[in-house]
């Protein structure tokens, strides 16, 4: 979102109403007046996966649905969060006891920011605050990842899908 002052998603917010959610068909082609430019290069840290799942990677870039969906996703995201900021803790804005588990990244961030300790602070708490969406729930800080922790630590994703599913499987509490 450039700059050197880190932003809120929200702060891009320009107060809009989110349309009611789309569904793409493969069948459905570009529209006749709609310019899509397709992205076959692998960017970081996908760059890091085994050649075959690169190039399905790359494949699934190659769609237009895939290239509008993202589009999509980076003009709705602010008008999502702001809303969902705005409306904290009120009813329908919150989990009840759905099964949830937060995975915060424990390495990287903002180092070399003289601010870099109370933006750490504030993005902890505020990864404490969406566990809180639920009361049955989990913050999981892993100490070993970055923001791609489906990447850099697979396995504690397994983990905690997994036992997600048991806990709404069985409607029992998650694991403390």
């Amino acid at each position: 979102m450039g700059g050197d002052t880190p932003k809120r998603i929200r702060d891009f917010a320009k107060g809009r109403t989110t349309p009611a959610p789309k569904t793409f068909s493969t069948a459905q082609p570009a529209t006749s007046n709609e310019t899509v430019t397709l992205h076959t290069e692998i960017d970081p840290p996908l760059d890091k996966l085994p050649d075959s799942v690169q190039k399905m990677q790359i494949w699934a870039q190659s769609q237009p649905q895939f290239v509008r969906t993202v589009q999509a996703e980076m003009d709705w995201s602010p008008e999502d969060v702001a809303n969902l900021y705005q409306n904290k803790g009120r009813p329908g804005y919150t989990l009840g006891n759905i099964p949830l588990i937060v995975l915060t990244r424990g390495a990287g961030g903002y180092e070399g920011r003289a601010d870099s300790a109370e933006l750490e602070n504030e993005r902890l708490a505020l990864q404490k605050e969406l566990a809180a969406l639920s009361t049955n729930s989990k913050h999981i800080i892993d100490k070993n990842s970055g923001h791609n922790i489906h990447l850099e630590d697979p396995q504690m994703v397994i983990d905690s899908i997994k036992e997600v599913v048991e806990a709404a499987r069985h409607k029992k509490p998650l694991k403390k």
